[in-house]
């Protein structure tokens, strides 16, 4: 005698709130398998092109709809602010304009475009945020912010170790492109704390700077411009500007702020890594010891 078998069923818009661990259900109108983990139900969709992980979103400004899950290639939404993201995720945007999104109390999320020019652009408009305890998120391969007004990209959370990868934005004219906030810090002059690492940023068109505002004292913080072009920085109280192979750039100082917050990786080589004796002058914002020797290179 056979025996039909046939899983719980329905459309995915009447999924259970909860279920049994290991349970599995399936959704007759998205043709996705869903299985209850013991907190929240993992979709996977039908095909291996369109299976993905549960923690990857996908969005599509041209044939998405908000009404989809998001979950994979066939259920793309069609608006960044429409995903929830969720901790360890990744965004991936198509070609197309977009709104924004907040990260918010979030770890490891990346929200990632096509590219910056022509048919593979990305383009994001201006408030971005990055709040909270959010730790290690970050934008990648996109255009944020042009022809507006608006900051781009507004950083506040305490987490740090942010990463802004091939970015760039034509004619924003704010005063702050990307704006820092005070929360990110640690009370080592000696180690200050990364709030973000920016790789192939292009703020050539751009008005605005990466403000970095003034810090309490005892409270010291720092970004890096890796392959940079035309970044603008204010820098204040307690920040440290790491660079390295960045060009046109220029910086402005706020406070009692100084050149000498601005560090040239390039120039930097080990004197003596036998011998570490490091010392701090709050007066100068200046590093001195036997590691550190500066080389101005030849012409």
């Amino acid at each position: 005698m056979s025996v039909l078998i046939q899983l719980k069923r329905g459309l995915k818009a009447d999924v259970p709130a909860t279920g049994s661990l290991a349970e599995p259900i399936f959704c007759t109108d998205t043709d996705e398998l869903g299985v209850w983990n013991g907190t929240a139900w993992v979709f996977y969709a039908a095909g291996s092109s369109a299976t993905q992980f549960s923690n990857e979103f996908y969005v599509d400004a041209t044939i998405g709809l908000d009404t989809n899950s998001g979950k994979n290639q066939n259920e793309r939404k069609q608006t960044l602010s429409a995903v929830t993201p969720v901790n360890n995720s990744f965004i991936y945007l198509a070609y197309g304009t977009y709104d924004t999104i907040t990260l918010n109390n979030l770890q490891n999320v990346v929200v990632k475009g096509l590219g910056q020019l022509g048919k593979v652009q990305t383009v994001l408009d201006s408030g971005q945020v990055v709040s909270g305890t959010s730790a290690r998120c970050g934008f990648e391969n996109m255009n944020i912010g042009s022809g507006s007004a608006l900051t781009a990209i507004s950083i506040s959370a305490s987490g740090g170790s942010h990463v802004f990868s091939n970015i760039g934005a034509n004619n924003n004219t704010a005063t702050a492109f990307i704006q820092h906030g005070t929360a990110c810090f640690s009370a080592n002059p000696l180690n200050p704390k990364i709030d973000a690492k920016y790789f192939n940023l292009d703020m050539t068109t751009v008005t605005g700077d990466i403000v970095l505002p003034d810090l309490a004292v005892g409270q010291y913080a720092s970004i890096q411009l890796i392959d940079c072009l035309g970044a603008k920085v204010s820098v204040g109280d307690g920040w440290f500007v790491f660079k390295s192979r960045s060009y046109l750039d220029a910086y402005t100082f706020t406070g009692s702020a100084t050149s000498a917050q601005v560090i040239d990786m390039d120039a930097l080589t080990v004197a003596d890594t036998s011998s570490i004796d490091l010392t701090y002058d709050p007066v100068t914002k200046q590093l001195s010891g036997d590691i550190l020797a500066v080389d101005a290179g030849t012409f």
